[in-house]
């Protein structure tokens, strides 16, 4: 796998038991000869996929010993949840869940994503069910991981995701509960229509529309647009069939929420977007 330079083919050898000790026909070391491989960038991969799969035997061990700080160390530093055991041909998400470890597997995997600068990542890891207030392998928790991350840039980022995977679990407990007041709040806030739960593989959508709650989804639709400035998406939302008079979060009406909105020049735009859904609406 080294000659190839195949940092994938690499990382199963070594899950599947290849040691890094030993000597090959050159007389270096597995580990020697992946740190001379030329070009540098080919053996960065390697090196990376080196270093990888030790994490993956050692979140495998961790399973096996039921050691859930060892797990989330582990996933945290690089294993993949979805590595084969070759033992049992299982995955270690697999084995984990049937441990009993699932959740620090999850939140294994949300710390990776934060230590990667993966926001799309935290928020499903979050989303699936990974704790903010869980301290991870550097002694801080998640949340406090994510307010120290640099650079600032990525944070905010982060931070947005997390608090965006808030909002998207509220609008699932939203759903579940029948409470289309607290989905409209949920998805003006940032719930994502299109978040898929977990546990039914279902959209945030499909659910809402199954439990008789679509027209609240689509009014907090609307009112996510104006939040964002976006009159485009106030269009297709009013289209759809949000209504201007419905009242949100903020205590008000769609309508007077837009008359309200700054900067004024977004304002405008906003309201001419409104207007055009009327006339689009009346067209259809």
């Amino acid at each position: 796998a080294v000659a190839k330079g195949d940092a994938t083919a690499l990382r199963a050898a070594l899950l599947a038991g290849a040691s890094t000790e030993v000597v090959g026909p050159t007389g270096l070391s597995l580990r020697d000869t992946i740190a001379m491989y030329e070009p540098e960038s080919g053996r960065a991969a390697l090196q990376a996929a080196a270093g990888a799969a030790v994490q993956d035997a050692a979140a495998f061990a961790a399973v096996a010993a039921g050691n859930s700080t060892a797990l989330l160390a582990a996933v945290a530093a690089g294993a993949d949840p979805d590595a084969v055991d070759p033992a049992t041909g299982k995955t270690l998400r697999e084995l984990a869940a049937a441990a009993g470890l699932g959740q620090a597997l999850l939140d294994g995997e949300a710390f990776a994503a934060v230590a990667k600068g993966d926001a799309t990542a935290l928020r499903a890891a979050l989303l699936a069910g990974a704790s903010t207030e869980v301290v991870g392998p550097t002694g801080l928790s998640l949340r406090d991981t994510i307010a120290m991350y640099e650079p600032e840039s990525g944070r905010a980022a982060l931070q947005a995701a997390a608090g965006a995977a808030v909002q998207d679990a509220a609008a699932f407990a939203a759903v579940a509960a029948g409470n289309s007041t607290a989905l409209l709040a949920a998805v003006a806030a940032g719930a994502d229509p299109d978040a898929v739960d977990p546990a039914t593989g279902k959209t945030l959508r499909e659910l809402a529309v199954a439990a008789g709650l679509g027209q609240a989804l689509l009014d907090g639709e609307a009112f996510a647009a104006v939040a964002k400035g976006d009159a485009t998406a106030l269009r297709a939302a009013l289209l759809a069939g949000a209504s201007t008079e419905v009242v949100g979060p903020n205590g008000m009406s769609l309508r007077d929420t837009l008359a309200t909105y700054e900067p004024e020049s977004g304002r405008a735009a906003l309201q001419a977007a409104a207007a055009q859904a009327v006339q689009d609406a009346a067209a259809f």
